[in-house]
């Protein structure tokens, strides 16, 4: 099974299954993105890499745009699923 069948968030292969996400997914997602995030800045931060357009800049812009794609999914269940006291923190 692969993590997309496991994940909603990680599905991009149609609509958003929201009936599905839980939290559990959202932090699962986070760790993940985490630690792609820690491979990709010590691949770009190496004294061997040259400071160009698709060396440096190029490989954080689309992680960045990948990373946000799941994360803006949990969002909406959060929305919804929770109070406004506790969205803004207070009980």
């Amino acid at each position: 099974m692969s993590v997309a069948e496991t994940n909603p968030l990680l599905d991009f292969s149609g609509l958003p299954r929201f009936p599905e996400i839980e939290a559990g997914h959202v932090g699962t997602d986070v760790d993940r993105l985490l630690a792609e995030s820690r491979v990709l800045v010590a691949a770009v931060s190496g004294d061997q890499v040259t400071a160009t357009w698709t060396a440096f800049v190029l490989p954080p812009a689309k992680a960045s745009a990948a990373h946000t794609r799941p994360l803006g999914r949990g969002t909406p269940r959060h929305n919804v699923l929770t109070t406004p006291q506790q969205r803004s923190g207070s009980t």
